[in-house]
C-alpha cells in the first residue's frame, strides 16, 4: 500500500512513493528530506576551484588534476569497482557554480547532479525496516545520492550519538580529525540504505560547493549495474557491526547474502569461493541486461529519428 506520494516533498526530479504492505508502521513524521547538507561552519577562504574557460582538460585544470577519481563524459566514475576499498585514499574534485568561476560546473568534471534524479522508491521489509529500491536501470559509476544530514563536530557527535543512530564519520585515516553527518532528524534518500555484505553501492569522497579538506562531501556511486526492483544497498562496515553486536543480544545481519559476515544462526552460508562465483555471475547477468536495454533504448531512439525525418519529407 502507499502511504505517501513523494518522501522528498518536490525535492527531487522525480516523486519518492513510499510503500507498506507489511505492517501498520509510517514514515517519522519528524523526519525532514533535505538535498544538502545542513553546515554552519564552511568558511569563505574554502570556496576556491578552478578559473577555467572553456573546456576544462588535465594539466591546466586544478580540479582534474587533484583528483585522483577520473570522470567519463557523461559523469559517470571511471572503473567503478576499483573504489571498493579507496575511501580514504582516493577523491574527486568536482566542478561547481560555487566554487569554479570560469566553467561554473558545466563542464565533464561534474559526477552530481543538481538535484537527485533516480527513480527509486522507499519501502518497508519484513525484517530489516525501511529499505530503498531502483525503479529504473543504472549503470556502473552512476553518482545515486549524497549522504546528507547535519554536519556536527567530533565533540557535538559524542553528546549526541546513540548506538541506533546512522551517523557517518567522515575523516582520512587519522580519526582524531573530521566530522561526523547526522541523518536523524534532516536527510534524503541515502537515510534509509540498508546494509549488504554484497552492496550495489560504495561510498566516496569528494568535493563541490568548497574545497575545505576537513568537511569532504560523501557520495555513493552504483559500483556494479543497477536493475530495475534491485534494492540499493551500502556496507556499513565492520565497526558498526561490532558496536551493534555488542550492544545487542542475538543481532544478525539480515542481507541474505549467500557470504555474509553477521549470519543469523539459521541462515545457511557458501564457502568463499562458491560465493565470489555467484556474485560474478550476478555482475554478468547484469551487464547483459543493461546491454540489452541500452540496445533498446539505441533502437527506439533511431526509430523516432526515421519517423521525424519520414514525417519532415515534402510530399509530392
Amino acid at each position: 500500500m502507499k502511504i505517501m506520494d513523494d518522501l522528498s516533498d518536490g525535492k527531487a526530479v522525480y516523486p519518492i512513493p513510499v510503500i507498506n504492505t507489511v505492517d501498520d508502521d509510517d514514515v517519522d513524521p519528524s523526519y525532514q528530506y533535505i538535498s544538502k547538507n545542513v553546515d554552519k561552519d564552511i568558511r569563505e577562504e574554502h570556496f576556491k576551484g578552478c578559473k577555467c574557460v572553456g573546456k576544462c582538460v588535465r594539466g591546466r585544470c586544478p580540479c582534474i588534476d587533484k583528483s585522483t577519481i577520473e570522470l567519463y563524459h557523461d559523469g559517470r566514475v571511471k572503473n567503478a569497482g576499483n573504489y571498493l576499498h579507496g575511501f580514504f585514499t582516493e577523491r574527486l574534485y568536482e566542478c561547481d557554480a560555487a566554487t569554479c568561476k570560469g566553467c561554473a560546473g558545466k563542464c565533464s568534471q561534474r559526477m552530481t547532479p543538481e538535484t537527485f534524479n533516480l527513480k527509486v522508491e522507499l519501502f518497508k521489509t519484513k525484517d530489516a525496516g525501511w529499505a530503498v529500491r531502483s525503479k529504473q536501470y543504472i549503470e556502473c559509476g552512476t553518482f545515486v545520492a549524497e549522504f546528507v544530514g547535519e554536519v556536527l563536530s567530533l565533540k557535538e557527535a559524542g553528546v549526541r550519538q546513540r548506538p541506533e543512530d546512522y551517523s557517518y564519520h567522515v575523516h582520512n585515516r587519522d580519526t582524531r580529525y573530521g566530522h561526523y553527518v547526522d541523518p536523524t532528524r534532516y536527510g534524503n534518500i541515502s537515510r534509509f540504505f540498508n546494509h549488504s555484505c554484497f552492496p550495489n553501492l560504495i561510498p566516496l569522497q569528494y568535493f563541490s560547493s568548497h574545497r575545505d579538506k576537513t568537511r569532504a562531501s560523501i557520495g555513493f556511486i552504483a559500483s556494479r549495474h543497477i536493475m530495475p526492483e534491485d534494492e540499493m544497498t551500502i556496507d556499513y562496515g565492520h565497526e558498526w557491526w561490532e558496536n551493534r553486536i555488542e550492544f545487542y543480544k542475538d543481532f544478525y545481519c539480515r542481507c541474505k547474502w549467500v557470504y555474509c559476515s553477521f549470519p543469523a544462526p539459521e541462515q545457511e552460508q557458501l564457502s568463499i569461493e562458491e560465493a565470489e562465483a555467484f556474485g560474478i555471475k550476478i555482475v554478468q547477468e547484469n551487464h547483459k541486461r543493461m546491454m540489452e536495454y541500452k540496445t533498446k533504448k539505441l533502437k527506439e531512439e533511431a526509430a523516432r529519428k526515421w519517423s521525424k525525418i519520414k514525417k519532415d519529407e515534402p510530399h509530392v
